[in-house]
């Protein structure tokens, strides 16, 4: 998930997402770009060249309104299914 603010690439699919699951969730970055492109070609966020702050060349990325909206639609798609998979598990 991107952060609120601009961030580098880097930032916010390699540190964040591992960092908040215990290293569980882990991005490979083969798998990385393409996925940016697709949600940059729908329009749920927009990507810049800039800076980072040691002073190296990087994709800027930012969520755009489209973006949140649709991010509000696949995460209660998301909390459904997971909702499903505890009913299953006995877990409910």
């Amino acid at each position: 998930m991107l952060p609120p603010r601009p961030t580098h690439l880097w930032q916010s699919t390699f540190f964040a997402p591992a960092a908040r699951s215990d290293n569980e969730l882990l991005a490979e970055e083969s798998s990385l770009y393409p996925a940016l492109q697709r949600l940059e070609l729908n329009g749920w966020i927009d990507g810049v060249w800039g800076v980072t702050s040691n002073n190296r060349r990087a994709r800027i990325y930012k969520i755009t309104a489209a973006g949140r909206k649709q991010l509000a639609v696949e995460s209660g798609k998301y909390a459904k299914l997971t909702l499903a998979i505890a009913r299953v598990m006995g877990a409910e």
